[in-house]
């Protein structure tokens, strides 16, 4: 079966309106950061790229890593421990930032509520084969495994980069 012109013209144009709405929205959110916003070929082929199931995998099991990392232990275990838990999803500049002030590290601060997991709000690109992902760290017990729920949420955001091994290079906790 054919297509007519008006088919293809109409499919054309919301190609186009989603093109224009993806550089709007890149547009608005490297003017909140002070930056010129990417072109908007380079701009779609972020978008694209931040929306891969890998760019979310990372950020999801480190966050399930969050209660491996006791940050009432001694330095030198909370060291061995950030090694052990983050080295897999994190830059080596974080991982050396978090080894050089543990106390600057994410992990569990008290035996009760621990870390559970990160729950991703949003992914968006910010810059090249890099996205900025805004999500809440999610508290729980030893009742809330058994009865359900959460004690308490923690919102974070974080830069992940990367293009074909995604590593988390920041991780910035934010009042509630």
């Amino acid at each position: 079966m054919r297509e007519n012109s008006s088919t293809r013209s109409g499919r054309v144009a919301g190609v186009m309106r989603r093109a224009l709405a993806v550089a709007a929205t890149l547009g608005a959110t490297f003017a909140c950061a002070g930056e010129p916003p990417p072109p908007l070929d380079t701009a779609l082929a972020n978008a694209a790229v931040c929306d891969t199931a890998d760019a979310r995998a990372v950020v999801e099991r480190f966050g399930e890593r969050l209660r491996d990392v006791s940050l009432r232990a001694p330095d030198s275990a909370v060291t061995d421990q950030i090694r052990q838990a983050y080295a897999p999803y994190v830059t080596p500049g974080l991982l050396a930032a978090w080894i050089a002030r543990p106390d600057s590290a994410p992990g569990r601060k008290v035996s009760s509520p621990w870390p559970d997991r990160i729950r991703i709000d949003t992914i968006r690109p910010a810059g090249l084969h890099t996205c900025r992902v805004v999500g809440q760290v999610i508290y729980t017990t030893s009742v809330n495994e058994t009865q359900g729920g959460d004690s308490l949420r923690e919102q974070v955001v974080l830069r992940v980069t990367g293009d074909t091994a995604w590593r988390i290079d920041d991780y910035d906790v934010r009042p509630n």
